[in-house]
């Protein structure tokens, strides 16, 4: 028999990722295909996704489906215990891989699998959406705010009512304003408020207003100050109450990634860190050390009775890094 092989897969609403490793941690093969987001009954076009990823790391390592040792899935979507039953059988079917060896999760878990090798751990990461997770011991990962009603700080969301309150008066107007007018081609500040109301801005101006924010914080803007000042005290915020749900001992790694982040000049960062060990004062924060398809593969070697940690400093000495952290 050859040696162990592990699948993780990473499905959201931006694009799946995939990796297939050795149990040593040597990377045979990587794929990306669309996005991936399951629902109560998952749809063809998701499952149809998250199969182009198992076929392509199949295909490019040149092993049968049934040559992998066992399967780490973490997709946006999985939500609630009791769908879990019906999207895992679901996946399982449409990716033609044995339900006894493959392991499906929200995808806020994979994260944190992938981010530190720590027992003890809190994970935030912020990019197309919120994801947060937490555990006191391997294997007892738990999600925080997963379904988004406590509404974590959104600097792109946060900047628009800011916007209009500028421009109506109720706060004081900086160059801020002018440049998101700009950003979105608003020539009459008048029309502003309608356009944000009637969402007639395109989405992918909306996904980018966090870029005009850091360039308006880095010309000394108070109010691009105060919208990132009001994001790290809610990003360590979340971190203190994971920490909390853990209980005695508190977290040893507090993580922050996700684009929303990762993409932070040093200074923020920083500025993060230090908020986040007011709140975990022992731990250590960083950045996410892999990314979270590499944290579903090593999620499956510990569901599969492998020594996970091993894997993790493994999949690092093959010289792997989590590409576009801070």
């Amino acid at each position: 028999m050859g040696e162990a092989l592990l699948a993780g897969i990473d499905g959201g609403g931006t694009k799946t990722a995939g990796v297939l490793l050795t149990a040593t941690g040597r990377v045979l093969a990587t794929a990306t295909t669309g996005p991936s987001i399951l629902d109560a009954r998952p749809g063809a076009r998701a499952c149809a996704e998250l199969r182009a990823a198992a076929d392509a790391l199949c295909e490019r390592a040149s092993v049968d489906r049934d040559a992998v040792t066992f399967w780490g899935l973490g997709v946006n979507g999985v939500d609630f215990a009791d769908e879990h039953a019906a999207q895992h059988a679901a996946v399982c079917g449409h990716l033609g891989i044995p339900a006894d060896r493959t392991v499906l999760v929200n995808d806020g878990i994979g994260a944190l699998w992938g981010a530190s090798s720590e027992a003890r751990s809190v994970n935030v990461q912020h990019g197309t959406g919120f994801t947060a997770a937490y555990r006191s011991r391997l294997g007892s990962e738990e999600l925080f705010d997963h379904l988004g009603t406590g509404l974590v700080f959104d600097i792109r969301r946060q900047v628009l009512p800011l916007v209009v309150r500028m421009i109506d008066g109720r706060r004081p107007a900086t160059s801020l304003r002018d440049a998101i007018l700009a950003h979105f081609g608003v020539g009459d500040p008048r029309q502003f408020s309608a356009a944000v109301y009637r969402r007639r801005f395109p989405r992918h101006l909306l996904k980018t207003t966090q870029k005009v924010v850091l360039c308006a914080w880095r010309d000394g803007d108070p109010a691009a100050e105060s919208l990132l000042a009001a994001a790290i005290e809610d990003y360590a915020l979340a971190a203190g109450a994971m920490a909390a749900h853990i209980g005695p001992g508190r977290p040893a790694s507090v993580t922050f990634g996700g684009g929303m982040i990762s993409h932070w000049p040093a200074e923020l960062w920083e500025r993060l860190a230090c908020a986040a060990r007011r709140a975990c004062p022992k731990a250590r924060v960083h950045a996410p050390l892999l990314s979270p398809a590499y944290g579903n593969a090593v999620m499956a070697a510990h569901h599969a009775g492998m020594e996970a940690g091993a894997l993790f400093i493994g999949i690092r000495e093959n010289g792997v890094r989590n590409e576009g952290v801070a």
